[in-house]
């Protein structure tokens, strides 16, 4: 890439190339240069253009509740009920989402300033979605998830003793950070910006025609040669095939000799 923008320079300045091979190749390679530095434009113009998430809006409730700002839950009858009554939300700015996909969209585009989500759901998530999303504000606390058996189970006891070790042991976090790992994070959901990241796969299918021109054009100058310099070509194989057989025919001659003369001096 760096040696076609030199070459391009060299031809700005008044060098035309001459030899068709040459356009051939230059042509596909100067279109990707031009999409590649237009879209990088447009990229970087973006995303210094766009104004900025704001970044903490979500840490005060407060602030939430006096910009009448929509937020969002899963549709649990408990978490909508503490937020209608427990932090005084209004009814009308709670959005009901139901997956984490959703959730992302209505972020990212601005439908919601914030997401009051359990905290395993959240932890999930943010595994999911580790770009541009993070956790602000207060824990609120309403309960959690159990576990339920038939009364005098002996399950009941055996399961709580195994989570107990779990626990103790730290074999439960250690499961936690390899089921949520960030290497799982989504690369294609836009960032904190709303602008996404610009990477080879958009221009995969120039770089696929650039490099199949090019390499067709090489098969075609090495052809071409090869044609050229052919009878050179025969001519050197020739000689190597010579100076192999010399040492060979020496040392039939010199075997041969002896033989005649026997057969020679063996005659009345």
């Amino acid at each position: 890439m760096v040696l076609m923008m030199i070459c391009l320079r060299r031809f700005s300045q008044g060098e035309t190339p001459k030899n068709s091979l040459s356009i051939f190749v230059l042509l596909p390679w100067t279109f990707l240069l031009l999409v590649v530095s237009s879209t990088f434009t447009v990229s970087l113009t973006s995303a210094l253009t766009n104004p900025h998430s704001e970044p903490f809006i979500g840490a005060n409730v407060d602030m939430l509740k006096r910009m009448d700002a929509t937020v969002g839950c899963d549709g649990s009858s408990l978490i909508f009920q503490y937020l209608v009554k427990g932090i005084g939300f209004k009814p009308h700015r709670i959005k009901i989402i139901s997956s984490s996909d959703d959730y992302a969209k209505a972020l990212a585009s601005g439908d919601i300033k914030a997401a009051f989500i359990l905290i395993p759901c959240a932890k999930v998530f943010l595994a999911k979605y580790c770009r541009g999303f993070t956790t602000a504000g207060s824990t609120y606390k309403l309960g959690g998830f159990g576990f339920v058996f038939q009364k005098g189970s002996g399950l009941a006891s055996d399961m709580s003793q195994a989570i107990y070790r779990l626990r103790e042991s730290g074999e439960m976090q250690r499961m936690e950070e390899d089921m949520l790992s960030s290497s799982n994070c989504s690369a294609s959901l836009s960032d904190a910006n709303g602008t996404q990241s610009l990477g080879p796969e958009p221009f995969l299918g120039l770089l696929i025609m650039s490099g199949g021109a090019s390499a067709i054009a090489l098969l075609i100058k090495l052809i071409s040669l090869l044609r050229r310099h052919w009878h050179r070509i025969i001519n050197i194989k020739a000689a190597l095939a010579g100076i192999k057989l010399c040492p060979w025919f020496t040392r039939n001659q010199r075997t041969e000799l002896p033989l005649a003369r026997r057969r020679s001096s063996s005659t009345p």
